[in-house]
């Protein structure tokens, strides 16, 4: 296998738009995308339909078959502060009702009305460790917080959250890589 950056390879145009309307996500994005690694430089050709996202609306392939499936538009977030336990310790987070089998990044879009200073944290389901996250921090100012994480799920589509500080929250899981 061999990485990404040794190849190329423009970003997909989906990747583009995102990176254009948020440049900060750009960065993260582009720095994913520059290290993914690649079997081969086969796998599809750039701009050909990848595999089908929700509701049958194709995915954005790669040239190298790499793929982030745009999860549209959802009516509501689909997990908030009744859905998790503030507090302590580590939590698992079972998105495989939304994502596809086999993700292997997902993309979460964290709404936060802080009351007290606080912090939520993502990792990957199985990690012992508190410093490979994604993490969102605020103070107490009720003004609304809002950021884009990405996590690696497990195999079965679950990921683990710490949450500290009430406030509330709305967790809305805007895509995915397969």
């Amino acid at each position: 296998m061999r990485r990404r950056e040794s190849v190329t390879v423009a970003p997909h145009p989906a990747l583009q738009a995102l990176a254009e309307e948020n440049p900060a996500l750009g960065i993260v994005l582009r720095d994913i995308y520059d290290h993914l690694f690649i079997e081969s430089e086969g796998g599809g050709e750039a701009g050909e339909p990848g595999p089908a996202g929700p509701a049958g609306a194709p995915g954005a392939d790669g040239a190298d078959g790499a793929v982030f499936v745009d999860r549209g538009d959802p009516a509501a977030a689909d997990f908030d502060e009744g859905d998790l336990t503030i507090y302590g310790s580590w939590h698992d987070l079972d998105l495989s009702a939304i994502i596809d089998a086999g993700a292997t990044l997902v993309l979460l879009r964290v709404v936060v009305v802080p009351s007290v200073t606080g912090h939520i944290q993502f990792r990957t389901n199985g990690n012992s460790n508190a410093i490979n996250v994604s993490e969102l921090q605020y103070a107490p100012t009720y003004d609304t917080r809002e950021g884009d994480l990405l996590v690696a799920p497990d195999a079965s589509g679950i990921i683990e959250y710490r949450w500290s500080g009430f406030a509330s929250i709305d967790i809305t899981v805007g895509g995915w890589w397969v």
